[in-house]
Parts: C-alpha cells; structure tokens; sequence
C-alpha cells in the first residue's frame, strides 16, 4: 500500500544517456519496487550536449532529451513507476546555475550571432575585458588566430544556407548586417579562397572572438560552471531566466504528480542561493541541494529545504572503512618519499587553493583585482592601493576561507 503522502524511504538514482534512456529505466523499476526503493532520483533529463553521459551539459532547458528516449519515453518511466507496488514516485535533478556554451544550443547560437541584441544576452553573465572589448572570447582555436587563418583551418562557408565561419567540423555565426550582398553571393570556392585581412576583418566585426585555448583561457570573460570554457552560467536571479530554465520543469510537476521533489546541483554557483530556492519552493515542495559543507558549518536555516544531497554523511560514513594501520603505513610512505609535502592538511589545502586561483581563475581573478582597484580610487584613502597589492590580498583571503562560500549580500 502506497501513504497518502509521499514517504521518502529509500532513493535510487538512475544515470540517464543514450545508452540507458528512459525505457532501460523502465525495465528495472519493477527490480527497483522490490528492493524497496520508495523513488527514483533521476539524473538530469532534459536536452543536453549530443552523446552526453551526465547531463548536466544542457542545451535547451526547454525540453526533454531526444536522446534518452523524449516525452513519449519519460511518460512510458512516469507510468511505469505509478504501476508499482510500493514505490511512490520521482526525484528530478536540476541544473539551474549553467548551460553548455555549445554551438548546439540555440541561445548561445543567437548570443553569438547578434550580440547584446539577442534577447538572450542578458542570460548570461559576460563582462568587458580590461581593454574595453565586450567581444566574447571563445578559446576554441588549437593555435593563433593568424596562424589559423593561413593554413586555410578558417575560413567561410555556408551551413543550411547560412553564411558561417568554418573551423574543422565547427561553424560560428555570422550577423547578417555585417555580411554585404557580395560576399552572400559568393560560391563554396570562392568563399574559401577569400583573403586572410578579408575573413579577419569579417570576423572582428561580430560579437565573439575566437581565440587560441591557452591564451583565451586566461581572458574569458563570460562566468563558468568553475573553470570549465564549455558550460556558461546562467543569471538565473532574473526571472525571465528562472521562468526559461524552468519551464520545462514545472510543466512536469504539474503534469505527474508523482514527482515528489527536486535535488538542485550546485546550488553554491547561484548568485543568492537563498531567494532562488525560496523562489523554487513555489514549484516543488520538497528539494534537497548539492552543497559542500566545510568542518563544523551548518545550513543556512533560511532555505526552505528538505536537506543535502548527503556528501557530509558520505565523509563521516567513509571513515568507518580506513584501516588505521593501513595509514599509518601510507603517511609513513609519504613522508619517505614526497620531497614537496605537507606537515598538515589545511597547509595542503591553502596551497592548493591559491595555485588554482593563479592558474585555472586567472580571467575571474584579474576582473575582481580591476573591480576592486575601480572602486578604491574612488575612496581618498584607498585610493594608493596597488593592482598588486589588491591581487595579494584577494589570493591570500579567498585561500584562508574555511568554507565553501560565503553569503554577503547588499547592505
């Protein structure tokens, strides 16, 4: 007999791809009921990146994975569930912080197409490079733009009839009013025989700049699932965001009552986790978030959540299967024959900390160094502080924090 109201008993979780879509999942909820499992806590399922394995690499929040077996396929794993004996419904996982910066993706397309003219441009969270070109950096290119260009691995071409920059199996968009009724008229040949200063040109003139992927790394300059050039996060505090990125979700929530809660990824990525989830707590009652507590800190008791996804419990828990002979052994290796080691392990993490702000958050860490320089010249005595001096002192504060992130907010 199933409870009136749902009983979060025992989840399961159910890695959704291609190669295990919606109907695979089907055929093992009835094994699942029998073990006990009260829900189904199902990895991401909306439109992502093609052949994607997680995910969490959206392309179109807007609906359902044709991969993993689209709406006819998750209605098929909505039924299924609602047959069974005891088990009582779904958990969906959410990505509500990012979206792939995939050419597959038809906001980003449109981004790049027609710039801060796209009705998409203020989804995303993209800044200025300290020069004052708001082109976007794309570090796609495996060497210089130049060099690029002379080996002919750019060039233009037509892609469904659309004028296109082409490299290797890559086409970018081009805005059309940049592009003049000659060159539209040109043939596949002709376009490719086009002059280097021609194509550079053509291609300064658009909202993107493509750059080699080392040299580009370092100045993106739009914000990232962490250090990641291929998931582009997304503004969801806004709501005409959160209704896009949603609206798929809460389509399903009306539709299958049987969908019991959501579990939100990365919930520290959002700019004010807080309201978002107090926001999202108007579609589903029940939500549990992706969040990395460090020694000691507790949850936020304002978020109207039903708990963690459980990785302090899984720390806790794992302690139970280290063998402390066993340690004793490996510390006594380690200590024998690592030259570059660590007397204790906050040292370790306070090194670490600072290489990955000074090698992997180069673009994010010399926007923050120019921010903080705007705004102590504006302030008499601030106003001596060196760009160094601020860079030291943002490396050394962020290294020091014992916790994930903080919660500052305005006032």
């Amino acid at each position: 007999m199933k409870p009136s109201s749902p009983q979060f008993r025992a989840t399961y979780r159910l890695q959704l791809r291609k190669t295990f879509p919606f109907k695979a999942a089907s055929a093992v909820t009835p094994y699942l009921d029998e073990m006990g499992i009260s829900h189904l806590y199902l990895s991401p399922i909306l439109e992502s990146s093609a052949d994607s394995n997680h995910g969490y690499d959206a392309i179109d929040p807007t609906k359902i994975s044709e991969e993993r077996g689209g709406e006819k396929g998750f209605d098929l794993l909505m039924a299924q569930i609602a047959k069974q004996k005891t088990m009582q419904g779904a958990i969906l996982d959410i990505v509500p912080n990012h979206v792939a910066a995939s050419l597959a993706n038809p906001a980003w397309w449109d981004v790049l197409k027609f710039g801060e003219k796209s009705k998409f441009y203020g989804f995303f969270d993209f800044r200025a490079r300290a020069n004052g070109d708001k082109r976007i950096v794309l570090p796609v290119l495996g060497k210089k733009l130049r060099s690029v260009l002379a080996s002919k691995e750019l060039y233009l071409a037509k892609k469904d009839g659309e004028l296109t920059f082409k490299y290797w199996d890559k086409h970018f968009p081009i805005d059309p009013k940049t592009v003049s009724k000659d060159l539209e008229e040109l043939s596949p040949k002709d376009l490719k025989a086009l002059s280097i200063r021609a194509v550079e040109s053509l291609l300064a003139k658009q909202a993107y700049a493509l750059e080699d992927w080392k040299a580009g790394s370092r100045e993106v300059n739009y914000r990232r699932f962490f250090d990641i050039n291929d998931l582009a996060a997304i503004r969801v505090e806004r709501d005409e965001v959160f209704e896009w990125d949603h609206s798929k979700v809460n389509e399903l929530l009306k539709k299958y009552p049987i969908i019991h809660g959501l579990r939100v990824d990365h919930v520290d990525g959002l700019t004010d986790p807080e309201t978002y989830l107090k926001k999202l707590a108007t579609l589903s009652p029940n939500v549990w978030v992706e969040k990395i507590l460090g020694d000691g800190e507790k949850m936020p008791e304002s978020w109207p959540i039903n708990g963690t996804t459980g990785y302090e419990f899984s720390n806790s828990s794992a302690r139970l299967f280290v063998d402390l002979p066993g340690l004793q052994h490996l510390h006594s290796h380690y200590t024998r024959h690592v030259d570059r080691r660590w007397e204790r392990f906050h040292e370790c993490v306070y090194d670490s900390k600072r290489e990955m702000l000074e090698t992997h958050f180069v673009s994010e860490l010399s926007y923050l160094v120019d921010e903080f320089h705007r705004l102590s010249a504006s302030d008499r005595k601030d106003s001596d502080f060196s760009k160094e001096e601020l860079n030291l002192a943002l490396v050394e504060l962020t290294a020091s924090l014992r916790i994930y992130r903080t919660y500052a907010k305005k006032g």
